[in-house]
């Protein structure tokens, strides 16, 4: 495959908004029955040249997709690993902790999925990332893993939305990881969160990778994301399995929307007890709880 191939069939979803009334757009996401259209240049959006400036998400149409900032595409295939500017260490950081980071406010960390204990425990080495890439260069149209810092934090929400195999599979395909240079925010009336790219580079996201992701399982993450959200390359920071730090290329989702529905960190951050509350994720919960169990016997 060509190293300049870009991803096919992908772009930014064009069409109505939904309103802010619009209900839970992630059940909206799984349930609607038309999907937009993808055209075959993918395009996304760059935060990085120009601030955030309220006044350009203003309406101008009913149909009107407001471009925030200049278009750029996605890129090559290639995903470049480089050791990151964050000290490596020998002792891995506890699992607790880590969960806390992630928007976890709660005392119990054993009420949460077994998948999702794992997925926070999973770490890869150099020559797993050789592969995930080797693997998705002579099977899919790109190698670049995703970050999430919302739903897609939990293996079972993942598996529902792409068709997955199963929990464990799922897990063990993401390891934690930092987004570099991003904020998180609530968003209004909803319990899923909403990232934008920050003008302080120290600002930063903790949330999961996902790597070797089918062809076929990106589509259906791009059409959860359901018009309020681009897709955009940048960066992201893991430790691997002998505690070496490095930044990589990922691809995440950025907020598209009128700024006014997301609520300001001084005001209230998103917590994943938001998302847990939901009737969208209990019904997932509930969905994948007989494997759940399986699991948490395996580990017993």
């Amino acid at each position: 495959m060509a190293s300049d191939q870009l991803l096919d069939e992908w772009e930014t979803i064009e069409g109505p908004r939904p309103s802010p009334q619009s209900g839970n757009q992630e059940a909206e996401g799984l349930n609607a029955e038309k999907q937009p259209t993808l055209n075959k240049d993918h395009k996304v959006v760059d935060f990085q040249s120009s601030k955030f400036q309220a006044s350009k998400y203003k309406m101008k149409g009913k149909h009107a997709l407001i471009r925030q900032f200049s278009e750029l595409q996605l890129g090559p295939s290639e995903v470049s690993v480089t050791p990151s500017a964050s000290a490596s260490s020998s002792i891995p950081q506890d699992a607790a902790t880590m969960i806390k980071e992630l928007g976890f406010s709660g005392d119990d960390i054993s009420s949460l999925p077994r998948s999702f204990i794992i997925a926070v425990n999973n770490r890869f080495t150099r020559d797993d990332l050789a592969r995930f890439q080797e693997d998705a260069e002579l099977n899919f149209s790109h190698s670049l893993p995703y970050f999430f810092s919302g739903s897609f934090i939990f293996p079972s929400c993942l598996r529902a939305v792409t068709d997955g195999t199963t929990l464990l599979s799922v897990a063990r395909s993401m390891t934690p990881a930092t987004l570099l240079g991003h904020n998180r925010f609530a968003v209004r009336g909803q319990p899923w969160p909403a990232m934008l790219p920050s003008i302080n580079p120290e600002d930063c996201v903790k949330g999961f990778l996902v790597f070797g992701m089918l062809d076929s399982q990106r589509r259906a993450i791009h059409r959860f994301e359901n018009n309020m959200f681009d897709l955009r390359r940048t960066k992201a920071e893991i430790e691997l399995k002998d505690g070496e730090r490095v930044t990589m290329d990922t691809g995440v989702y950025v907020w598209n929307q009128e700024p006014d529905r997301l609520v300001k960190k001084e005001e209230t951050e998103w917590r994943v007890e938001h998302l847990i509350g939901s009737s969208w994720f209990n019904g997932i919960i509930q969905r994948a709880e007989e494997e759940e169990m399986m699991l948490e016997q395996q580990s017993s």
